[in-house]
Parts: structure tokens; C-alpha cells; sequence
């Protein structure tokens, strides 16, 4: 014989006469818990629901946040280099990061992105007062020379490419120097990050 639960005890006791108030008493109050704990239940769900929606919003505010900023720098003419996370401007050591871009608060960001706005700027200045203008003179044009179809070689049969999966810790300088390395190369790779 299967034990009975407290409720159906409840409901079902021998000891009160069937439809006895007490009885109906007791089934009232197991209705109303029920009834509590449903409400309970779904009051909780609603508001579960109401954070996950709060959370899709702050992603997509972040989202749009960050590709406002990445599209600033662009604009500013750094390039993102994939080898440090970061976006650079060409031949120097003008540079934010991308966890820079996506996490610095408002004020920090924008105290960032004035003092990459100026030291681009005095690069420029100081490239324009280096700059030399060349002229073309016949003795600096260049000539163009053919190969001879014998002396160019056959190629050669291929080896098989593997796969390295390692880490690499080094200065932004060492990790821009490996990443132009394996581009120069045909290395594939990819981030990690």
C-alpha cells in the first residue's frame, strides 16, 4: 500500500465525518497554499524575465557602445592589428588596446583618445616638416629585366602543413614583430583571445 502525503491525509481523514467544516476547512487552506506558492512561482519567473531583459539590453547598449568607439579610432586611421588586440597607427607606437575600447569608463576613454588625437598630430607635424620632395630624373627611373624561361625552376612538391597550438608572452614591440613575421611567411594563425 503506497503512504499517503500530508495533504492527502488531510483531505481524506476518517477521523471527521465527510463534509465536516473542519474537513472543508482543511481543504481550503491546502488551496490557498497552492495557490500562494503558484503565485509565488510565476512572480518570481516575471521578474527572472525581467533581468534576462535588462541583461540583453546592457549587452546591446555595450555592443553599440564599443563599435561607436572602434569606429572613432578608425576614423583617427589606426588599424587593428589581430597579433596584439589592438588597434595601432601606422609606424609608430600610437596604440589602444581593444579590452581599452570595450572596458574603460567614459571619461577615461575620452582622456585616451585626446592624447592619441595629439600625438598623432605632432607626428604629422613633425613628418611634414621632414618631408622631402623627390623628383624623378632619368637616372632614377627603373629598368625592367626579364628572366630567361631556362633558368626559371620548377617548383617543388609541397610539405604537408601541421597545426602548433602555443602561447606567447612578449612585449607589444616582440608580439607586432611575430605577427608581421608570420604574415611576411604565410603563417596562419589565429587569436586566441
Amino acid at each position: 500500500m503506497a503512504k499517503k502525503t500530508t495533504n492527502e491525509t488531510i483531505l481524506n481523514s476518517t477521523d471527521q465525518p465527510q463534509g465536516s467544516a473542519v474537513n472543508e476547512a482543511a481543504v481550503e487552506t491546502a488551496e490557498q497554499s497552492i495557490k500562494l506558492t503558484q503565485t509565488e512561482f510565476e512572480s518570481v519567473k516575471a521578474h527572472i524575465e525581467a533581468l534576462q531583459k535588462e541583461k540583453e539590453e546592457a549587452a546591446k547598449i555595450k555592443q553599440a557602445k564599443i563599435m561607436q568607439r572602434t569606429n572613432h579610432i578608425k576614423k583617427l586611421g589606426l588599424n587593428f592589428l589581430d597579433v596584439t588586440n589592438s588597434y595601432e597607427y601606422p609606424n609608430s607606437d600610437i596604440y589602444i588596446t581593444y579590452i581599452d575600447i570595450s572596458e574603460m569608463e567614459n571619461d577615461k576613454f575620452i582622456e585616451k583618445v585626446a592624447e592619441i588625437e595629439a600625438k598623432i598630430k605632432a607626428l604629422k607635424e613633425a613628418e611634414a616638416k621632414n618631408k622631402v620632395e623627390i623628383t624623378e630624373t632619368p637616372e632614377t627611373k627603373k629598368t625592367i629585366t626579364t628572366t630567361p624561361a631556362a633558368a626559371i625552376q620548377t617548383p617543388i612538391k609541397e610539405e604537408p602543413k601541421v597545426m602548433a597550438k602555443f602561447q606567447v608572452i612578449g612585449t607589444r614591440q616582440e608580439l607586432k614583430s611575430l605577427g608581421e613575421y608570420m604574415k611576411e611567411n604565410n603563417l596562419i594563425y589565429k587569436n586566441l583571445f
